[in-house]
């Protein structure tokens, strides 16, 4: 019990990272009474009737396969990072949805739910927005980098926008048109902002320093 719930602390506290690489916890809950937590690689679940901690999915603890635990349409949704498939998390089990090899060391690091329900991506190293609803989809081409583009993925009304890390401009995506656009000229300097919030269709960031 006590094991239990340390780790129910460990997934329910937001961590401060110093570096945007660093691992962190992400965790949600379901209504079957199962927290659900990602660390590294590994998908931890947490029964919090019979207070025991089960691996679901063995893995590298120490290599970032998904970064965050989303929920949408009543099931839980991690984007990959390292990994090369969407993990799908019902009360039935865990699936996953394949996009097949990768050449970059983490494709995506954030994603959004947008008001249609869709799970929308901006990507860190990969080349195109993702988006996941009922089947997984890549949309636009940005190029390959080997520094992380876009940090955060907001959504305002029926936009989902990136963020840039290292980007020198803003990247949005009309999510009931499937269009990208870009505005904005920035630094190509890495670390500029990590976090955003919408509010009355205007999104607003948070500088890293």
């Amino acid at each position: 019990r006590a094991r239990a719930m340390r780790f129910i602390a460990l997934l329910g506290v937001l961590v401060a990272a110093q570096d945007i690489s660093e691992q962190e916890f992400a965790g949600t809950a379901l209504g079957t009474g199962a927290i659900f937590g990602l660390q590294g690689s590994r998908l931890l679940r947490i029964d919090t009737l019979a207070n025991y901690i089960q691996v679901e999915l063995p893995g590298d603890d120490q290599l970032c396969g998904w970064p965050q635990l989303l929920e949408a349409n009543g099931d839980l949704w991690a984007v990959p990072c390292a990994a090369h498939h969407v993990l799908r998390i019902s009360p039935i089990g865990v699936s996953k949805l394949s996009l097949g090899p990768s050449d970059v060391s983490c494709q995506w690091r954030h994603a959004a739910v947008a008001p249609n329900g869709a799970i929308y991506a901006m990507p860190w190293e990969a080349s195109a927005v993702l988006r996941v609803a009922t089947d997984v989809r890549l949309l636009g081409h940005l190029g390959v980098t080997n520094q992380g583009k876009f940090g955060f993925t907001v959504a305002s009304q029926e936009y989902v926008c990136g963020i840039p890390w290292a980007a020198r401009r803003v990247l949005c995506l009309h999510t009931s048109k499937d269009e990208l656009l870009q505005f904005g000229d920035f630094s190509d300097l890495a670390g500029k902002w990590r976090t955003a919030a919408a509010r009355q269709g205007i999104i607003f960031a948070l500088p890293v320093e």
